[in-house]
């Protein structure tokens, strides 16, 4: 089953902060199941001697219960260690589900058996010396559980970045090719990432690099991926009118028609999760709109995120990347189509692109802005090399494809205008460069001191369907 037909159970599961409450199953679990498998071995010579033997029955579910226990708590943290032997993340699903099914197949027969008084069985009369040794095992269990919990989640292991200083004549070119001498010097990171729609089984490997020097911090970003995506959401002349390309924008999920790109997030501090960001659920706000695609939206509890945003059709062209945050979600405003919750791109003061289109509709569109004669087949149009959209202009024939970006006669100007970048696709492999003053003044913008936790993300011709890891890494500047 695809993850968009796993979403009917969506009523019943937990939404808004599930990285917290599925972790602290997960270390109640482990430590339960620790405890379990040790009271079972020391009990193992009295089971000896017991002459009891259970049925044929019970003794295939427990073995079924065992696996799949064993499955879903190596799966997890498999998963959590970012292990990329195994798919983990489907194991990890199929053998949750295994634990249900087990729990069924292994109490029905009881309720067969015993009838009501299976409720009596489960719940012994209690005497002083069993309540004692209960409360003694309950809080020991939940004390260690909390213990592991507050290690892992919230000082989880890292990856580490030792970024290389370089002095100030040690000129660069942000133009997406390692020219530079100096990247030979710097320390490279590999990150597996998963979960990413359009990848060969949703894996990527993205490497790292960094180096600064007194002004400025810059990466050097590579990852695997197979198809160069440039055909973004294009307009396509159908019965006499312009539509767009798309099979599911209207939702705000494309994964057909739609550009490569490149996400890196920064944070003061490396929690689980995305340091809390990644909030799950069709509906994790009670006050703000279900989010279109059921998946669930970025925001913080009062924190600000740093997040840099390259697009190959949209950003590219300008060497640029989208500068943007998250932070607290904002109150929904009235007409708005979209609610992104606290992830917003910074200020402008004016450039960069937009679509072209006047307004969205799945049936048809009016462009904005026409090509002229130079025009070829581009990704997008540039604003002096296209004019305003007029229908007495319009004698394209049908099927001809237009593209549905419109960069602007300047770059991003103001915050939203502070990260350089540009890459290149070879071969199967996009190289990123990306460049920014480590302090710019900006209050959505974090500074680059010390350590700084960050998080990379890939898309394959997807909106929002990005690859991801768990745990952080950890970027080492000087103070």
């Amino acid at each position: 089953m695809t993850e968009e037909q796993w979403q009917f159970l969506s009523p019943v599961l937990l939404q808004g902060d599930v990285y917290t409450w599925h972790f602290l199953s997960a270390s109640c679990l482990s430590i339960l199941s620790a405890v379990y498998a040790t009271f079972k071995w020391r009990s193992y010579q009295h089971r000896r001697r017991d002459t009891h033997t259970p049925s044929r029955y019970h003794r295939l579910t427990r073995y079924y219960g065992i696996t799949v226990l064993l499955l879903t708590i190596l799966s997890g943290w498999f998963h959590y260690l970012d292990t990329a032997l195994i798919q983990t993340s489907r194991l990890h699903l199929y053998s949750a589900i295994g634990i249900i099914s087990y729990l069924v197949l292994h109490s029905w027969i009881y309720v067969i058996q015993l009838g009501k008084n299976s409720v009596h069985w489960l719940l012994p009369t209690p005497t002083r010396g069993l309540t004692l040794r209960l409360l003694s095992f309950t809080t020991s269990v939940i004390v260690l559980s909390l213990l592991l919990f507050y290690t892992l989640f919230f000082q989880p292991p890292f990856y580490k970045l030792n970024a290389l200083e370089i002095n100030n004549q040690s000129l660069f070119v942000v133009d997406g090719v390692k020219s530079e001498n100096f990247w030979d010097n710097s320390p490279i990171l590999k990150v597996q990432t998963t979960g990413g729609d359009n990848f060969q089984s949703g894996q990527t490997e993205i490497s790292v690099q960094a180096a600064y020097n007194s002004e400025e911090l810059i990466f050097y970003f590579t990852w695997q991926d197979p198809s160069q995506s440039l055909e973004h959401l294009p307009l396509v002349k159908t019965n006499g009118r312009w539509k767009v390309k798309q099979s599911q924008f209207d939702t705000f999920e494309e994964s057909r028609f739609y550009e490569d790109k490149f996400a890196v997030m920064f944070s003061q501090s490396c929690g689980y999760g995305a340091d809390g960001s990644v909030k799950l659920g069709p509906k994790p706000l009670h006050h703000a709109p279900a989010n279109w695609h059921g998946k669930g939206y970025h925001y913080t509890s009062g924190d600000l995120k740093d997040l840099w945003h390259w697009k190959a059709v949209r950003t590219n062209p300008m060497v640029q990347a989208d500068d943007s945050h998250i932070g607290p979600a904002l109150e929904p405003r009235a007409g708005q189509k979209r609610y992104t919750a606290g992830y917003y791109s910074d200020a402008k003061e004016s450039g960069g692109y937009t679509m072209n289109w006047q307004w969205f509709q799945t049936e048809h569109i009016i462009p904005k802005r026409l090509p002229t004669a130079s025009f070829s087949s581009a990704q997008s149009l540039t604003w002096f090399g296209s004019e305003p959209y007029k229908p007495q202009n319009d004698h394209y024939p049908e099927g001809t494809f237009l593209p549905s970006v419109i960069l602007q006669s300047n770059q991003f100007e103001g915050d939203r205008g502070d990260v350089r970048a540009f890459a290149t696709w070879n071969d199967g492999v996009w190289s990123l460069e990306m460049a920014r003053k480590k302090q710019t003044g900006s209050q959505t913008d974090l500074p680059f001191h010390g350590t700084v936790c960050m998080w990379v993300a890939a898309f394959d011709r997807s909106q929002i369907g990005h690859t991801r890891h768990q745990k952080p890494i950890q970027l080492v500047l000087p103070l």
